[in-house]
C-alpha cells in the first residue's frame, strides 16, 4: 500500500481508544521508519512532538468520509482513526 507518492514506512495508523482512554500507534509498512513511536500510549503527551503536532491539525478535520488528505499530515479516516505521515524525509 501506499500514500500516492508518500511510502509505507512513512504512514502511521493512529486510532484514539476513547473506550480505553488510550492512543494506540502502528506503522503501516513494512520497513519501518521509527519503531520507537508503535505502542500504546495513555495521554497524548506521551506522543512525539512531530506526532502531537500533526495529530492536532488532523483532529479538526471533519470524520465524515470521504475525507480528505491534508498536506503532508495525513488523513482523518474516521471519528478516532487517522493516517499520519512521519516528517523525516530520508
Amino acid at each position: 500500500m501506499s500514500y500516492g507518492s508518500i511510502p509505507d514506512d512513512r504512514i502511521y495508523r493512529v486510532f484514539v481508544n476513547k473506550e480505553k482512554d488510550t492512543i494506540e500507534v502502528v506503522c503501516i509498512g513494512m520497513d519501518k521508519l521509527d519503531v520507537k513511536v508503535e505502542g500504546t500510549y495513555s495521554d497524548i503527551d506521551e506522543l512525539p512532538e512531530w506526532l502531537q503536532e500533526r495529530l492536532a491539525v488532523l483532529m479538526v478535520s471533519h470524520p465524515q468520509p470521504p475525507t480528505n488528505k491534508i498536506g503532508n499530515f495525513g488523513r482523518r479516516i474516521d471519528e478516532n482513526t487517522f493516517w499520519v505521515i512521519h516528517p523525516n524525509t530520508n
